[in-house]
């Protein structure tokens, strides 16, 4: 899937953090005693090219007490949550390539045809000649701007 494909079609996903494992084989419990928080995760285009989603929360856990103890510790955390579509980078590699080879192929296609652009004032054509100034004959540009 190209990368733009994903980022128009990807919804964002909804996480719940919780210490409460859902009994096995059994989805999570919707009024779960052990939720602590949630987050969303929205469509992301990450530094290495790769695609998925990504999110972050801040939130209390409070850990456990051993026996006998009074209020259990509170700890701060900050919780970051990268989910990454396998393959996507190379994905986004393959798009280059396959815009590279569109490219090339435009330009040896207007090669073929005869009709590749002309150059433009003081720039070489591909025979290495330089275009100058259709008002003015060569050589007489650089000697009014030395007289200027």
């Amino acid at each position: 899937m190209a990368q733009s494909t994903f980022k128009s079609r990807a919804m964002p996903l909804h996480v719940n953090i919780t210490t409460t494992a859902p009994p096995e084989g059994q989805e999570a419990v919707s009024a779960d005693p052990g939720f602590l928080a949630s987050t969303i995760l929205v469509p992301s285009t990450f530094s290495t090219g790769s695609f998925g989603w990504k999110g972050h929360k801040r939130l209390v856990v409070e850990l456990p007490t051993a026996e006998g103890e009074g209020e259990g510790e509170k700890v701060h955390v900050t919780l970051t949550i990268n989910a990454t579509v396998i393959g996507s980078k190379n994905v986004k590699e393959e798009e280059e390539h396959e815009t590279e080879k569109e490219g090339a192929e435009e330009h040896t296609a207007e090669e073929a045809s005869g009709e590749a652009a002309e150059p433009k004032h003081g720039e070489s054509s591909p025979g290495g000649e330089v275009k100058e100034s259709e008002d003015q004959p060569a050589g007489e540009e650089h000697a009014e701007e030395s007289a200027s």
